[in-house]
């Protein structure tokens, strides 16, 4: 049963690295947009060795990946966050950490919290058809992301204050 776990998890990692080297000249292009827009728009951005776009708000990172969508969308964008810590002195608790990102999930429509082993991290997806479509959404789901961690702090702390 070992043997089998591991090679299980040996093709899922190939899987992840044919899906990385597999973008396609269209994506690629259309990240190449993304960064001028970026710059445009005053932010330093850059490809990272994940063949993200990554750069910095308010000393805050944040990414974005693309990719493929469908036919009347052919992009498929993931604009996510730094986001909390749960590990670590002075992280945040698994525990409570997972019913706020619920709470927050559940609440806001256009932005999620995933609360994975080390972290929480607030992430917004969407599809476009190119540039001038994602120029029109970005600031809002920029703003939605930016809500959607605001408001895990404040539901953090109301389940942290309950176990008192």
């Amino acid at each position: 049963m070992k043997k089998f776990r591991l090679l299980l998890a040996a093709f899922a990692c190939s899987l992840c690295i044919v899906s990385m080297d597999a973008q396609t000249a269209a994506q690629k292009s259309f990240m190449d947009e993304i960064i001028s827009f970026l710059k445009m728009e005053g932010y330093m951005p850059s490809y990272n060795e994940y063949d993200e776009i990554q750069f910095k708000i308010e000393g805050s990172t944040y990414w974005i990946s693309v990719d493929e969508g469908g036919d009347d969308a052919p992009f498929f964008v993931n604009l996510y966050r730094s986001g909390y810590s749960l590990e670590g002195e002075n992280c945040f608790s698994y525990a409570p950490a997972v019913l706020a990102s619920n709470d927050v999930t559940a609440d806001k429509k256009a932005a999620k919290l995933y609360c994975l082993k080390t972290s929480v991290r607030p992430s917004a997806q969407f599809f476009v058809s190119g540039i001038t479509e994602f120029r029109k959404v970005y600031p809002r789901y920029l703003s939605c992301l930016k809500t959607v961690f605001n408001a895990f702090e404040d539901k953090y702390y109301e389940y942290e204050n309950q176990k008192d």
